[in-house]
């Protein structure tokens, strides 16, 4: 009887060291994304903001219209971003050729699987579009830290939700919740990327939620641009939501 306690013991602690791993192993991907828009964004606002504020900015639409500042600013340092990545498989592949990683090894690396890969980049690109429209469009509407960072806060807000929900999400990927969650554009690149790496949900659902992570980024990108247009020449003054 002692004996089989033991077992059972041993089982549970091998089965919550499973559980801590796999959760662990995920939430590193998630978490890579949700800061690679919040950095990258930030940079693009504290760009914006600074042009801005340096009168960079009419020398600069002198020569081209404000639309192709404003995209070029966002597909700039998004690939920047992407070059990050891109080096950092590079450096994994060549520790492959020296011997330095087993093959072992990089398959047991999830990132680096051919399917996780191109979902990641894929939500890469929709969730840093999204979030540096929003992020431009801040950096044209303040002058100061101060402003930005206000005006940041709700933005921030959204790549924080599905952060709490993770463990949710985890346990449970294909409840109401975690659906929701995971077609919401704010949060899908994050919560659908996690279910991705849980279980495989509906074919369905995760075009859907492609679709609806284009069809937002789309809009928003065009409401951004609008306001990029009229604050980005307004100096000294903070372009206000209702102006906005």
């Amino acid at each position: 009887a002692g004996q089989g306690t033991n077992q059972k013991k041993k089982g549970g602690n091998n089965s919550e060291a499973d559980f801590e791993s796999i959760y662990i192993d995920k939430l590193t991907l998630v978490m890579i994304l949700k800061m690679t828009n919040l950095v990258f964004g930030s940079m693009i606002q504290g760009s914006i903001r600074e042009d801005k504020n340096q009168h960079v900015t009419e020398v600069v639409l002198s020569s081209m219209s404000s639309t192709q500042f404003f995209t070029g600013k966002i597909l700039g340092i998004g690939a920047v971003g992407l070059t990050q990545y891109l080096a950092w498989l590079l450096m994994v592949a060549g520790a492959t050729v020296f011997g330095l990683i087993s093959s072992s090894q990089i398959q047991s690396l999830t990132v680096l699987q051919p399917g996780v890969l191109a979902a990641f980049v894929l939500f890469y690109v929709l969730g840093f579009l999204l979030y540096a429209g929003l992020f431009a469009a801040i950096g044209a509407m303040s002058t100061t830290d101060q402003e930005a960072q206000q005006l940041m806060q709700p933005v921030v807000m959204l790549l924080v939700v599905p952060l709490v929900a993770m463990i949710f999400i985890f346990q449970n990927p294909d409840a109401g919740v975690s659906v929701a969650l995971s077609l919401i554009p704010f949060t899908a690149p994050l919560a659908m990327f996690m279910r991705l790496n849980i279980s495989a949900p509906p074919l369905w659902q995760l075009l859907l939620s492609y679709a609806i992570l284009i069809i937002s980024t789309g809009l928003i990108y065009m409401a951004s641009g609008r306001i990029f247009r009229v604050g980005i020449l307004m100096t000294g003054k903070k372009l206000s939501l209702v102006e906005a």
